[in-house]
């Protein structure tokens, strides 16, 4: 009836919220402060219009009572709640603070990536130099758990100045899940990187999840570039992690 292409179905749920109501006043104020702080939770509605509730990362109830929602990372709608997952966005941990990194941080920002940057030159680990960054790291790319732990959910991109420092670092993050590794580098520096993962007991299965080189194959050439075919590539990814029901499903509340 609206005369567009496209199809569908939309399923809209209207809540209203009384300036009046303070418990709807505390849940807004604390989700805008776990959203700032990059804090997992969800907000739960009722379907009824009653009052909503606030649940932690772990599904604790912070305000109001959580009752029966499902505390699935994806927005899920029942006969009684809708729930939804605070909207925090992935964090993308880039190890490298050269060029590349600049170009690939503001890119990654405008999709709702939370860049890292992590780099052992205190020259380049210059927070001024990444204003886009969630947090600019100076630290031991042969320790990195003892200042950057990641965790399931991050994405990594490894790109340092030299073979030496990619190999110590995907020797320690192919030790753990990751959502995404990709690596930047010639053919031939993969082969060699690789055979010394081997020799170092990082399985022919883990390797095969490395995108290396890293990136959509659209011939980059320039940082610029090269930042474009990093970002199309994780954003496909973190797609199809959300259409995986173990992940995150479609951001759109």
């Amino acid at each position: 009836s609206l005369g567009m292409a496209c199809g569908g179905d939309v399923t809209v749920l209207f809540q209203f919220i009384s300036p009046e109501d303070t418990l709807w006043q505390s849940v807004l104020e604390t989700a805008l402060a776990r959203l700032t702080a990059a804090q997992p939770g969800w907000l739960i509605l009722r379907t009824n219009g009653s009052a909503p509730a606030l649940l932690d990362g772990e599904g604790m109830a912070l305000l109001g009572s959580s009752g029966t929602a499902p505390l699935s990372k994806r927005c899920v709608l029942t006969e009684t709640d809708f729930s939804l997952p605070l909207p925090i966005g992935e964090r993308a941990v880039i190890f490298g603070a050269g060029h590349i990194a600049r170009a690939l941080v503001p890119l990654l920002r405008s999709v709702e990536f939370r860049p890292v940057v992590y780099d052992d030159r205190p020259a380049l680990a210059d927070p001024a130099a990444f204003p886009d960054a969630e947090r600019v790291v100076c630290g031991d790319f042969r320790n990195i758990a003892d200042t950057l732990p990641l965790s399931p959910e991050d994405y990594v991109v490894v790109m340092t100045s030299g073979h030496l420092h990619d190999l110590e670092i995907q020797e320690q993050i192919l030790r753990q899940e990751l959502a995404y590794v990709g690596v930047i580098g010639s053919r031939a520096k993969i082969a060699a990187v690789n055979a010394r993962l081997r020799e170092a007991g990082i399985s022919e299965e883990k390797l095969r999840t490395v995108h290396t080189p890293v990136g959509t194959p659209i011939k980059a050439v320039t940082p610029a570039e090269i930042a474009v075919s990093i970002t199309g590539e994780m954003i496909y990814e973190r797609a199809c992690r959300r259409e995986d029901p173990a992940h995150h499903a479609c951001p759109m509340v």
